[in-house]
This record gives C-alpha cells, structure tokens and sequence, in this order.
C-alpha cells in the first residue's frame, strides 16, 4: 500500500506543463492569443481616478476594479454575510515622473512602477 501510494504521488509530481503550471496558457490558449483590452461597447467605468492622463493604461485599469467591485457589492453579502465596502480612492502615477510626482500613500510616487494598496486610506495606486 504505501508503494503504490508513493507512486501515485510521484507520478503526480510529475514536471510536464499543464494549463495549472504554465504561466503563458491559460484554458489551452497562449496569453498572447485573442483581443486585449476593452471590450467595445463596455459600460463607462464606475469609479473615477486621480491623476488620471486619461489614457488606455489608466481606462483598463478603472474598468477592471470598476467591474469587480460592481461584481462584489452584489455577491459580497451573500457569500460573507457582510456589507462590501469599495476601495476609498483609485490615483494614478507615471513612474517616471520625477518633478510632478505625487503623493501615495505617504510616499513620493517618484519611481514606483507597480500598483499598490494602501492600507490605512483604502486607496489603490
């Protein structure tokens, strides 16, 4: 019994990519396969964004936390049993910017090329 079970774990172990362990395919596609972006004809974004140039990189961005917090202010009751409570604001930075960086989080926006949460302000840059 626990050869067979050590064998049925290291045939399971096994390193062959599978749509779980290879970060390019997702559902038997490559990621880079199919239509990127918005959908055309895709609501206007719910929230709004400060610092905003306007431009597709901070559009995506709002519509994608747009669309989960109109997802879960339908669903986060029923499946938590408490109230949803969305993010208190949405910034937007250029990493790059060194003179007119702008403050987030209690830091200069000044070469941060990710996104973050803040914590105690519920914001995310």
């Amino acid at each position: 019994m626990i050869a067979a079970t050590g064998l049925a774990l290291g045939s399971a172990c096994g390193t062959a990519p599978t749509e779980l362990t290879d970060p390019f395919e997702v559902a038997g596609m490559r990621v880079t396969d199919g239509p990127s972006g918005l959908k055309a004809g895709a609501p206007k974004p719910s929230r709004s964004v400060t610092n905003t140039d306007r431009g597709q990189i901070d559009l995506l961005a709002v519509q994608a936390v747009s669309d989960v917090e109109d997802y879960w202010a339908g669903a986060f009751d029923d499946t938590f049993g408490t109230a949803f409570t969305p993010v208190r604001q949405l910034v937007s930075w250029h990493a790059e910017q060194r003179g007119a960086a702008v403050t987030f989080c209690g830091q200069s926006t000044s070469g941060l090329v990710n996104a973050e949460f803040c914590p105690p302000d519920s914001s995310i840059g």
